[in-house]
């Protein structure tokens, strides 16, 4: 086995970093973790367990989200008190969330959830033209403001397993009259704490690779300084239908994912009828 080999973890370098570059691009450009590229590509390309995925993906998220947000931040698109009322509100709505696990139909709440992102990323294509929450941008307003989106994406963040950008982004667009790319910036500050939260947890119970997530960066500090210079490049109503075209695949895909998972639980209740029945 060669030296890199044995960095990787015995998993394919050049996939790694591929993926990376693949996810430090989406994080830049879209203003997200990048986590929801990497765990399905880690599992069905390298062969990653799911939890040693979503550790090592949390790990790498911290880097990429850390890079693309200083760079928006040197271009001045973050709005920094916002940033600051998100990450408190987003920590507690998620851990709220995720206690909330045990009591509410989850797949069924991702299931309305995806109609709704679906909706919001319809309204992002076909225009902004005005934002009713823009005068909240100052003072105890906007205070108040972003501690409500941070409780409310981190809820949804921790109880449907879904990263908290997809929320905080179009909340602070459509209603808080945000520029995208300052929007996205916020959201990539708001992002680290979260994700160092996670990534620490995951590390204790031995579920983070570094050799993957070496690779993993290798590819995805170069991508993601790379997305958030194209995000900043293009003009503001361009990149927000460019968001709202990936809020409509988000939802694909979460809808899809909620009906494959219902369709395994029909699956399995047949299945234990029958064993009763014989």
């Amino acid at each position: 086995m060669t030296l890199l080999s044995r960095l990787s973890g015995g998993h394919s370098w050049a996939r790694l970093v591929s993926i990376g570059l693949t996810a430090g691009l989406l994080a830049g450009l879209m203003g997200v973790g990048g986590g929801v590229l990497m765990v399905p590509a880690m599992v069905y390309l390298l062969g990653y367990s799911q939890h040693e995925a979503h550790g090592t993906s949390l790990a790498i998220m911290v880097l990429l989200a850390s890079v693309a947000a200083a760079s928006y931040g040197v271009l001045g698109s973050v709005n920094w008190m916002m940033a600051g009322m998100l990450i408190p509100g987003g920590m507690l709505g998620a851990f709220a969330g995720a206690r909330a696990t045990r009591r509410l139909p989850a797949r069924r709440l991702k299931a309305i959830f995806s109609v709704f992102v679906l909706l919001t990323g319809v309204r992002m294509i076909f225009g902004v033209e005005s934002a009713p929450g823009a005068a909240l941008l100052d003072g105890a307003g906007a205070a108040a403001a972003g501690l409500g989106t941070g409780l409310v994406s981190g809820f949804l963040a921790g109880l449907l397993g879904i990263g908290g950008g997809i929320v905080m982004v179009p909340v602070m667009v459509l209603l808080l009259g945000m520029t995208q790319q300052t929007a996205q910036g916020t959201s990539l500050v708001a992002i680290v704490p979260t994700a160092v939260s996670g990534a620490r947890t995951h590390y204790r119970l031995g579920q983070v690779d570094l050799g993957g997530a070496a690779g993993l960066a290798l590819g995805g500090v170069p991508g993601s300084i790379a997305g958030s210079r194209m995000a900043n490049a293009l003009n503001a109503a361009t990149l927000t239908s460019v968001f709202g075209a990936f809020l409509l695949l988000m939802s694909v895909l979460m809808l899809l994912q909620t009906q494959a998972a219902m369709r395994r639980e029909r699956a399995h209740a047949v299945e234990g009828e029958d064993e009763v029945l014989v």
